[in-house]
């Protein structure tokens, strides 16, 4: 399931990217994003599952690390991202595919890898 949500949310956002360059308007924006927000709420609840798996007496502070980790990275790389690009939808979504490709890739990389080696 959440290999399945990782890479969805990834062609999700790569058809929100696809739309904003070719200037489709509110409308492609608006349907874009509920095809994102869909496809990571399948693939991020379960990622954090999995990261929490093996933690089952440090559980609360690993999801307390994961929560704080969204308020750290969110308020770091989204006024990097208006300073290079502005604030348009281009620039939010090559952000969104940038960081949905590392999610992805990582997921593919170490998620299946450890699976394999169980």
């Amino acid at each position: 399931m959440y290999l399945g949500g990782i890479t969805a949310t990834l062609l999700a956002t790569t058809v929100f990217l696809v739309l904003a360059l070719t200037g489709t308007g509110v409308q492609g924006v608006i349907a874009a994003l509920v095809g994102f927000m869909l496809c990571s709420g399948l693939g991020g609840p379960n990622g954090q599952t999995l990261a929490l798996a093996h933690h089952g007496s440090r559980a609360g502070t690993a999801s307390a690390l994961l929560g704080m980790a969204t308020f750290l990275f969110g308020p770091v790389l989204a006024p990097l991202a208006a300073g290079l690009g502005g604030t348009n939808a281009v620039t939010m979504a090559v952000t969104m595919t940038v960081a949905s490709a590392v999610a992805a890739v990582a997921a593919w990389a170490f998620v299946r890898r450890a699976a394999a080696s169980q």
